[in-house]
């Protein structure tokens, strides 16, 4: 079956754009399900080779390896010619998060290439873009809750500002006020978690961009000599049925409360 026939609603950029300051080219496919929708992208070196996201994915699990097979098509390579795959290990929705983990390991496993998980927020923040300002990057923990972090942009690179916490939502906002303006939210929450005045809220193109910024991210630890075991790397979950253990080499969540 042609993959047109399963894929409906999948968005296809084939572009090449830079990534990151790095020192030799190396094929790395990014994978995500842990912020709303689901992505794919293969980074080469400095460039983007192509990204696919789906606004949309009721069925992860199925849905992911197709769209980093539609990636690989319009990056035009093989699945052979990958150096290196990383997942966003999260936090996220329990579904999501899973279904990309389980898919990394699997192609890690298949192609005898190096494997690495990257943080979600971190990623949600990298794919906002440098800017002046702070980044506030959450994502939806259910019953009125989000996980989320701050960063700032210094000399074209990200820095933490807050350490990720999981907060209700008016502890979220009392982070939000007291940001270094202008501030930008990405991210997904709550209904009604739009942040206070003041506060930009970013669009769906950082969603969009999320799966390019986890290869960007992943590419970069690769280079420092960072692999995660496939055996031992294990999703961080953010939604029900529980909240798993950190990934390996990804600093734990803490719960504000």
């Amino acid at each position: 079956m042609r993959l047109s026939d399963v894929l409906t609603g999948g968005r296809c950029r084939a572009v090449f754009g830079p990534v990151g300051d790095l020192r030799e080219f190396m094929i790395v496919l990014g994978i995500e399900a842990a912020a709303g929708g689901a992505g794919a992208a293969v980074v080469e070196g400095k460039r983007i080779r192509a990204s696919v996201w789906r606004r949309s994915v009721p069925r992860p699990v199925a849905d992911l390896l197709p769209l980093v097979d539609r990636a690989l098509r319009c990056a035009g390579l093989k699945a052979e010619a990958l150096q290196g795959i990383a997942v966003a290990a999260g936090p996220g929705p329990y579904a999501g998060v899973r279904a990309a983990v389980v898919s990394g390991k699997a192609l890690a496993y298949a192609l005898g290439v190096p494997l690495v998980g990257v943080d979600a927020l971190d990623a949600l923040a990298a794919a906002a873009g440098p800017r002046p300002g702070s980044v506030w990057p959450t994502i939806d923990a259910r019953h009125d809750r989000v996980y989320a972090a701050g960063y700032r942009w210094e000399d074209g690179r990200l820095q933490p500002l807050q350490a990720a916490a999981l907060l209700a939502r008016e502890e979220w906002r009392e982070w939000v006020r007291a940001a270094a303006a202008p501030a930008l939210w990405v991210g997904t929450g709550p209904e009604g978690l739009p942040p206070p005045g003041g506060v930009v809220a970013g669009g769906l193109g950082c969603h969009a961009g999320l799966a390019a910024a986890v290869a960007a991210l992943g590419l970069a630890r690769l280079r420092d000599g960072v692999r995660d075991d496939p055996f031992a790397l294990q999703p961080r979950y953010g939604s029900e049925p529980r909240l798993g253990p950190p990934a390996r080499s990804m600093a734990p969540i803490r719960d504000k409360a």
